[in-house]
């Protein structure tokens, strides 16, 4: 369980952080700690729904789709790896400072953004059909190994596939 906790960790922390690193490498943007996190997400998300979406639609299952995702996933890390050792590219990885001298208007306007949102989800939560069945659908798509072939709610098999949940990979 721990080792668990840890890898998902790691996934979450230092994946997308090792793949917005490897792909800005070539970039002469301003590459900040941030923004190479920002963008590792934003690549691994549209890798996972350039996979996800033929996968659900080819009748895949969802350990196919998890290899799938994986092995694409370290092929991009690995090339771009190989890549920066072949070009001789330095990255330079610079300590993190705090700075509130430095917050510009941007980061105070996040940051009253960000506390907006605790707000409403805390005092105004939403709760619909959508929030128990997307809790269906996963658990239903682990203990089946299927996408979208049963339907959480009844157990019976999908006479078609829901777009509407669907394309929400």
């Amino acid at each position: 369980m721990i080792l668990k906790i840890v890898w998902i960790i790691l996934l979450i922390t230092i994946m997308p952080l090792l793949v917005g690193n490897s792909l800005l490498m070539c970039c002469k943007l301003k590459k900040t700690v941030k923004f190479r996190y920002a963008f590792g997400w934003l690549f691994l998300l549209a890798i996972f729904e350039i996979t996800a979406v033929p996968t659900t639609f080819g009748g895949g299952s969802l350990g196919n789709l998890c290899w799938i995702y994986s092995l694409i996933v370290l092929a991009v890390v690995l090339s771009l790896t190989v890549w920066k050792r072949k070009s001789n590219v330095a990255v330079k990885w610079k300590k993190i400072q705090w700075n509130l001298k430095k917050i510009s208007g941007y980061g105070v306007v996040s940051v009253i953004l960000l506390m907006l949102q605790l707000v409403v989800a805390i005092l105004a939560v939403h709760m619909d059909a959508d929030d128990a069945y997307y809790i269906g659908t996963a658990n239903t798509s682990v203990v089946t190994d299927t996408l979208f072939a049963v339907e959480p709610d009844t157990g019976m098999p999908y006479q078609t596939i829901p777009l509407r949940y669907a394309f929400s990979s």
